[in-house]
């Protein structure tokens, strides 16, 4: 989406995750596991790999208890959308990538338009921030399930109708 955005607007868009910060949290725990390149570990498939066999975690319930039961359950709820905000409040285009909450839809919709992508289901593990955001009027929907070509098609009508009307997608 990114080449996308900044070859058909001429903008070059920041990408910004709500899953930034808890990434930058768990680098130096993974290093201290073992891991060499946390940042590649990260963005990989590995994220079911047992990094804590000692007490049976996985990096990816790392992430999301950290995320949510501590960030959004203990510390502020909206602890995630403020961090991002700070972060991006310079930026002209911003992307987000990882919406999983409803107040974090609520932040992309004040100040652009909403992609939900859809893929065929992956099974997730239960956990509240797998469970999606509810589709509403404004949004916009691409579907990934027709390989590759078909997603940056989809890609490309999506930035060729949005343009530069909506800041942040």
């Amino acid at each position: 989406m990114q080449q996308r955005w900044e070859r058909y607007s001429g903008v070059a868009p920041v990408i910004a995750s709500f899953a930034d910060p808890l990434r930058a949290m768990l680098a130096p725990l993974l290093t201290d596991l073992g891991v060499r390149q946390p940042y590649s570990f990260m963005d990989s498939d590995d994220k079911d790999s047992r990094i804590l066999p000692v007490v049976d975690c996985t990096f990816r319930k790392l992430i999301q208890t950290l995320g949510t039961e501590w960030g959004r359950g203990q510390i502020d709820s909206d602890m995630w959308v403020k961090l991002l905000l700070h972060r991006a409040r310079f930026a002209e285009v911003v992307i987000v990538p990882d919406v999983r909450f409803p107040n974090e839809a609520r932040l992309i919709r004040c100040h652009g338009v909403l992609i939900h992508l859809k893929r065929p289901a992956t099974g997730g593990d239960g956990h509240i921030s797998e469970s999606g955001v509810e589709f509403q009027d404004g949004d916009y929907v691409i579907e990934n399930g027709g390989g590759l070509k078909a997603l940056m098609d989809q890609a490309d009508q999506f930035v060729m109708t949005v343009g530069n009307d909506r800041l942040w997608v």
